[in-house]
């Protein structure tokens, strides 16, 4: 006596069947509801981006123009005047040398001062202009481009 009949085998492979069958259909429905959770979900960050160039239309808020012509005025305006008064700029920075590629090794530091009458703008300034404008015109660039 077998335990594999013809009946058992058939029965057994028609459940087989079924379930794949059933299973791949409940994946056709999962990827069918992914699509259309897709398409909402584009179709919304599109109505976001819309308003969002909407309001914005204008261009930018009156306080960043301000702010920003506010901190260009002071940060060269500043230096501008202080080249034109006649008062002598002293600038003092550290120099290390001995050091390979400016890592390895043990360099020496040395203080040195540079002293001009004039225009001068030492290397935090620019950096300084650039991070505050970028931080004041960064936020409306990420509003524009939100999804």
């Amino acid at each position: 006596m077998s335990f594999f009949t013809p009946e058992i085998l058939t029965g057994l492979l028609s459940l087989a069947g079924g379930a794949f069958a059933g299973m791949m259909a409940n994946n056709q429905k999962l990827l069918l509801a992914s699509i259309d959770f897709s398409l909402n979900s584009n179709k919304q960050g599109n109505d976001n981006s819309n308003d969002a160039g909407v309001r914005n239309a204008k261009g930018a808020s009156f306080l960043q123009r301000a702010v920003g012509i506010i901190i260009i005025l002071v940060a060269f305006g500043g230096l501008l005047a202080v080249a034109y008064s006649g008062i002598t700029t002293n600038y003092v920075y550290e120099e290390v040398q001995g050091k390979f590629l400016g890592i390895f090794g043990s360099g020496r530091e040395k203080v040195k001062m540079l002293t001009a009458e004039g225009f001068l703008i030492p290397p935090y300034v620019k950096y300084s202009v650039i991070s505050v404008v970028n931080f004041l015109f960064g936020a409306s660039v990420v509003k524009l481009r939100r999804l």
